[in-house]
Protein backbone atom coordinates (compact mmCIF):
# COMPACT_ATOMS: atom_id res chain seq x y z
CA UNK A 1 0.00 0.00 0.00
CA UNK A 2 0.76 3.68 -0.94
CA UNK A 3 2.02 5.95 1.71
CA UNK A 4 1.55 9.45 2.25
CA UNK A 5 2.06 12.07 4.81
CA UNK A 6 -0.53 14.36 6.31
CA UNK A 7 -0.53 16.23 9.21
CA UNK A 8 -2.50 17.81 12.16
CA UNK A 9 -2.92 19.53 15.04
CA UNK A 10 -3.38 18.18 18.77
CA UNK A 11 -3.84 19.65 21.92
CA UNK A 12 -0.63 18.47 24.30
CA UNK A 13 -2.87 16.14 26.71
CA UNK A 14 -4.05 14.18 23.52
CA UNK A 15 -0.43 13.96 21.86
CA UNK A 16 0.70 12.70 25.62
CA UNK A 17 -1.83 10.05 25.92
CA UNK A 18 -1.16 8.90 22.87
CA UNK A 19 2.05 8.42 22.79
CA UNK A 20 1.52 7.18 26.36
CA UNK A 21 -0.85 4.15 24.52
CA UNK A 22 2.00 3.51 21.41
CA UNK A 23 4.82 3.34 23.76
CA UNK A 24 2.17 -0.07 25.49
CA UNK A 25 2.55 -1.19 22.85
CA UNK A 26 5.85 -0.67 21.89
CA UNK A 27 4.57 0.51 18.68
CA UNK A 28 5.12 4.28 17.33
CA UNK A 29 2.45 7.16 17.29
CA UNK A 30 2.01 6.60 13.26
CA UNK A 31 0.94 3.04 13.80
CA UNK A 32 -1.78 3.97 17.09
CA UNK A 33 -3.17 6.87 14.84
CA UNK A 34 -3.23 4.83 11.32
CA UNK A 35 -5.34 1.99 13.47
CA UNK A 36 -7.10 4.70 15.21
CA UNK A 37 -8.58 6.27 11.43
CA UNK A 38 -9.09 2.22 10.21
CA UNK A 39 -11.19 1.69 12.88
CA UNK A 40 -13.33 5.21 12.47
CA UNK A 41 -13.31 4.25 8.25
CA UNK A 42 -14.83 0.39 9.18
CA UNK A 43 -17.26 2.37 11.89
CA UNK A 44 -18.56 4.54 9.23
CA UNK A 45 -18.50 2.82 6.09
CA UNK A 46 -20.58 -0.14 8.89
CA UNK A 47 -23.34 2.25 9.79
CA UNK A 48 -23.75 3.54 6.71
CA UNK A 49 -24.43 0.60 4.96
CA UNK A 50 -26.58 -0.26 7.97
CA UNK A 51 -28.51 3.09 7.76
CA UNK A 52 -28.84 2.19 3.89
CA UNK A 53 -30.38 -1.74 4.51
CA UNK A 54 -33.22 0.77 7.09
CA UNK A 55 -33.57 3.00 4.60
CA UNK A 56 -34.97 0.10 1.70
CA UNK A 57 -36.56 -1.75 4.23
CA UNK A 58 -38.55 1.18 5.15
CA UNK A 59 -38.41 2.11 1.22
CA UNK A 60 -40.34 -1.71 1.24
CA UNK A 61 -42.52 -0.99 4.14
CA UNK A 62 -41.39 -3.06 5.88
CA UNK A 63 -41.88 -2.27 9.33
CA UNK A 64 -42.60 -4.04 13.01
CA UNK A 65 -46.31 -4.53 13.72
CA UNK A 66 -46.95 -2.44 16.66
CA UNK A 67 -48.17 -5.34 18.70
CA UNK A 68 -44.69 -6.46 18.22
CA UNK A 69 -43.41 -3.09 19.52
CA UNK A 70 -45.90 -3.19 22.30
CA UNK A 71 -44.56 -6.46 23.41
CA UNK A 72 -40.55 -5.89 23.21
CA UNK A 73 -40.83 -2.27 25.34
CA UNK A 74 -43.30 -4.66 28.16
CA UNK A 75 -40.29 -6.90 27.84
CA UNK A 76 -37.72 -3.86 28.29
CA UNK A 77 -39.96 -2.55 31.08
CA UNK A 78 -40.09 -6.10 32.99
CA UNK A 79 -36.37 -6.52 32.45
CA UNK A 80 -35.66 -2.76 34.05
CA UNK A 81 -38.08 -3.28 36.79
CA UNK A 82 -36.48 -6.67 37.79
CA UNK A 83 -32.73 -5.48 37.73
CA UNK A 84 -34.28 -2.07 39.32
CA UNK A 85 -35.59 -4.45 42.35
CA UNK A 86 -32.33 -6.17 42.02
CA UNK A 87 -29.92 -3.11 43.11
CA UNK A 88 -32.50 -2.40 45.87
CA UNK A 89 -31.80 -5.31 47.60
CA UNK A 90 -28.14 -5.58 47.17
Amino acid sequence: MQKSTISLRIDKKKKAALDAIAACYDLDRSEIVNQAIADRIDYEQYKDKKIKLALAAADRGDFAKPSDVKKTFALLRAKTKSKSRQNKSA
